[in-house]
C-alpha cells in the first residue's frame, strides 16, 4: 500500500501536463498515456491532497485554486528533477577524467 503523504514524481509529471493542456484527452496525448490512467492519477492526486484540483466538467478543463498552487510545485519539482539528474550524470564524467600527479623533488 502506498503511503499517501508521498507523492511520486511520474503522478507531477501528469498534472502539469494537465495543468497545461485544455482536456484531459489531450494531456495524455501529450504524455503518452491513457485518459484513463490520467483520471485516475488525478483522482490519486486529489485523495492525497484532500481537495479537488482539476475542474474536469468545465471545457477547457480548469485548475482549482489548489490545483493552481500543487501546478506551481510540480513545475519546480520536475525542473529541480531534471537539473538534479544532469548534475549527477555531469559528476559522474567528471570522475572518470585521467589523474595526471607530478611530483617535486
Amino acid at each position: 500500500m502506498k503511503n499517501s503523504n508521498n507523492i511520486e514524481i511520474s503522478a507531477l509529471r501528469v498534472f502539469a501536463a494537465v495543468g497545461e493542456a485544455d482536456s484531459l484527452t489531450q494531456a495524455a496525448e501529450r504524455i503518452g498515456i491513457t485518459q484513463s490512467a490520467v483520471s485516475q492519477t488525478i483522482k490519486q492526486l486529489e485523495s492525497q491532497t484532500g481537495t479537488q484540483l482539476v475542474l474536469t466538467r468545465s471545457r477547457p478543463i480548469k485548475l482549482t485554486p489548489s490545483g493552481q498552487v500543487l501546478k506551481g510545485y510540480a513545475d519546480n519539482l520536475i525542473n529541480d528533477t531534471k537539473r538534479m539528474l544532469l548534475d549527477v550524470r555531469e559528476a559522474s564524467s567528471e570522475g572518470n577524467l585521467p589523474l595526471n600527479i607530478g611530483m617535486i623533488d
